[in-house]
């Protein structure tokens, strides 16, 4: 629906890993990210402020919030709870996209 009838410039999203495997292969929709390294060793993310075509490999939240300061254990919480919906699989996705399919049309009213 946001494609077709919606049409936005841009839109933006994260943790929305469904939207990428709905949009995929659209030809009305081009998928980048930030590029950004991660260190092998500590697993240390390195954001790189380029603008690169495809999807991000991974999400870099908890990455954010360690150099945000937040406790320690609040991110590992968060990490724990990542896991766990992680293990939810596609379920979860599915869930997602449903939610911003919803999302969506109230945003256009119908």
């Amino acid at each position: 629906h946001l494609v077709t009838h919606v049409r936005p410039l841009l839109l933006f999203s994260t943790h929305y890993h469904a939207l990428t495997d709905e949009l995929r292969y659209s030809r009305q929709v081009g998928l980048y990210h930030m590029d950004c390294l991660v260190n092998g060793k500590d697993r240390s993310v390195t954001f790189l402020y380029k603008f690169k075509q495809g999807v991000a490999s991974d999400s870099y939240g908890l990455h954010c919030a360690k150099a945000a300061g937040l406790p320690k254990a609040l991110i590992d919480r968060a990490a724990e709870k990542r896991g766990e919906l992680e293990a939810a699989g596609e379920h979860q996705r599915v869930r997602q996209l449903s939610l911003f399919k919803s999302v969506a049309r109230l945003a256009s009213g119908r």
